[in-house]
């Protein structure tokens, strides 16, 4: 492949680099220190992770992708789960899904949906106040944090 340190120009790079492939469980750093890097974590979460402190604004925290879970108990969300939620009980009776603490929750969203056929999901605080019931048959709801309180956006 020819040099194109000297021609520094958009057209001769593209003409070799179309995409950029980085092995699974390796880092793209960035800065002169590299105080701030991207991964794919294959071995764990299967999430693409941006670390770096100060070093990444996102106008949204969502985290791409979705979550189809029978819930055979409650289930509590941390501020790392994914954004959709695609949830049932296991027949036996509604279930509670409690969400990550207030404070800790700024800009946070969740779409949660009940994908079961009988009972509804309860959806409360970190302190036990519920905040929506979640009918079955696909119902929905989406729950965005101010950082103080839980608000809600519901299907009919």
């Amino acid at each position: 492949m020819p040099s194109i340190t000297a021609s520094r120009n958009a057209a001769a790079f593209q003409k070799y680099f179309t995409h950029c492939f980085m092995r699974d469980d390796k880092k793209l750093y960035f800065g002169t220190d590299g105080d701030a890097s991207v991964e794919y974590d294959e071995d764990g979460t299967d999430q693409v992770r941006c670390a770096g402190t100060n070093a990444w604004k996102f106008d949204l925290p969502i985290a791409v992708g979705s979550n189809t879970e029978t819930l055979a108990t409650n289930k509590t969300l941390v501020a790392t789960d994914l954004t959709l939620q695609l949830l049932k009980d296991d027949g036996s009776e509604d279930r509670t899904i409690i969400l990550p603490a207030e404070a800790s929750s700024d800009g946070l969203i969740f779409i949660i949906v009940n994908t079961g056929t009988s009972n509804d999901l309860i959806v409360t605080d970190d302190a036990s106040a519920t905040i929506v019931t979640i009918q079955e048959n696909s119902k929905s709801a989406m729950l965005v944090c101010d950082g103080t309180s839980w608000k809600t956006i519901t299907s009919a």
